[in-house]
């Protein structure tokens, strides 16, 4: 909690543990801040919290969504939550403790209510069920924690953090069709035409016969220099992950990294300079053989094709990944630097209640864990899909997209946002996604 809390102010707190309570000390100040509501529930996997709002207005202090916020852990207070007492403050929540809880995502290790692909759900977790999924909570409660300090350090200047806006491309499918053996084509081919009535799907062989030495331009999936051209448009990074190996073939990427295609389309994207990353295969969460596998693959052919090889990030295939056992490898990677899988396919939101990267902690193991979390705040298909939130294309999923973007803005976080290159086929979606990152 101290390199959290370093990391939010720029400033090297100390915490000490007193008589059941945790003291916040500043470096060369007198006084401390004291949390002496400590609440064991944040440290139990499994345990059932309880759930209460605070209004920070009516004590004096600010909210940054003008909201009251919301309370896990505790029902409403009587009296002041926070009180000046001689030179010291004290909080009657245990702040740490929620963020703790949040960022470690204790409420999922050993969770067994999983979907069919073994992930925690968001219909599972208490944001979920008490209705604060669609806040940062921890954002908004180190809020209120940084006004405290300057009340009680007058002198201090504490960093502020700026806003960002993230977007990733999961490399699931960079081809329609080129990729495809001929008997998967055919049986596609007549899934396009006789289910969907599309009739560009008559140009699936050619398509396929076309795909060589690099993308051919009548694939409807060929759209990455149309995106990359949009990110420059806005002054953005797009970052590309690619699946570098196979672990289940029905739900695994057709393509490799070997193919001069996809090679092509790594030089273009690195020329362009935007970014290249990992995408795990859909087995790999668990499996550190089959992880460490990819992770050499992607460095080794970056390395053959003359790709500037420095650390990188990227995503688990599917959301799919186990908390903390899937972080772990990640950390053990001297090539990864960040995993931006923590966000729920079924549902946008703040899953790990904050919008600012992190350095992750094991809650099993108890200790820090070298790789940065990067929170997924949206997935396209997360908002847009009749199987998840179901808000469609138009003005309903837009109004959702740029209600968490303003969020990420008034906590000073990133709204880090993926959208799926073969779901930007036809103009609706690429509207619908130029306005989100326009917004």
């Amino acid at each position: 909690m101290e390199a959290i809390l370093f990391d939010r102010y720029g400033i090297n707190f100390t915490l000490v543990e007193v008589n059941s309570t945790i003291a916040l000390s500043h470096p060369s100040c007198p006084g401390n801040i004291i949390f002496d509501q400590l609440n064991s529930d944040f440290l139990m996997v499994g345990g059932k919290l309880l759930f209460g709002v605070w209004n920070p207005e009516a004590e004096g202090w600010s909210s940054v969504m003008n909201l009251p916020i919301p309370m896990p852990g505790m029902l409403p207070v009587k009296g002041d939550l926070i009180e000046k007492l001689d030179e010291d403050y004290l909080i009657h929540y245990d702040i740490l403790g929620l963020a703790y809880w949040m960022l470690t995502r204790v409420e999922e290790v050993g969770c067994s209510d999983l979907d069919v692909h073994g992930r925690f759900q968001a219909s599972s977790s208490h944001a979920y069920k008490y209705g604060y999924l669609n806040r940062p909570i921890v954002d908004e409660w180190f809020g209120v924690l940084g006004q405290v300090i300057e009340r009680q350090w007058h002198e201090v200047t504490l960093k502020r953090r700026e806003f960002r806006v993230k977007v990733s491309h999961d490399v699931d499918l960079p081809s329609r069709y080129g990729f495809k053996t001929w008997s998967r084509l055919v049986r596609i081919m007549a899934g396009d035409i006789l289910i969907r009535g599309d009739f560009n799907a008559l140009a699936a062989p050619l398509i396929k016969l076309k795909t060589k030495n690099k993308m051919w331009s009548r694939d409807p999936y060929n759209n990455m220099k149309k995106i990359m051209d949009l990110s420059d448009k806005y002054n953005i990074k797009s970052a590309f992950y690619f699946i570098s190996g196979c672990t289940d073939v029905s739900k695994d990427s057709d393509y490799t990294l070997d193919h001069p295609a996809i090679q092509s389309l790594m030089i273009e994207i690195d020329s362009r300079n935007h970014e290249i990353g990992l995408h795990p295969s859909y087995g790999a969460s668990l499996d550190s053989a089959a992880f460490f596998s990819e992770v050499d693959n992607l460095k080794e052919t970056m390395i053959s094709l003359g790709i500037r090889v420095k650390k990188i990030g990227g995503r688990m295939h599917y959301l799919r990944f186990t908390a903390p056992e899937t972080f772990r490898l990640w950390g053990d990677s001297s090539f990864l630097q960040y995993d931006s899988s923590l966000g729920y396919a079924d549902h946008s939101g703040f899953r790990a209640g904050t919008a600012v990267p992190y350095i992750y902690f094991d809650p099993i193991k108890k200790c820090q864990v070298d790789i940065v979390i990067q929170p997924l705040i949206a997935m396209e298909v997360s908002v847009t899909s009749p199987s998840y939130q179901n808000l469609g294309l138009g003005n309903l999923a837009l109004k959702q997209f740029l209600e968490l973007k303003n969020t990420c803005r008034k906590v000073g976080g990133d709204f880090t946002l993926l959208w799926h290159n073969s779901n930007m086929v036809d103009n609706q979606s690429f509207e619908l996604y130029e306005a989100v990152l326009r917004g």
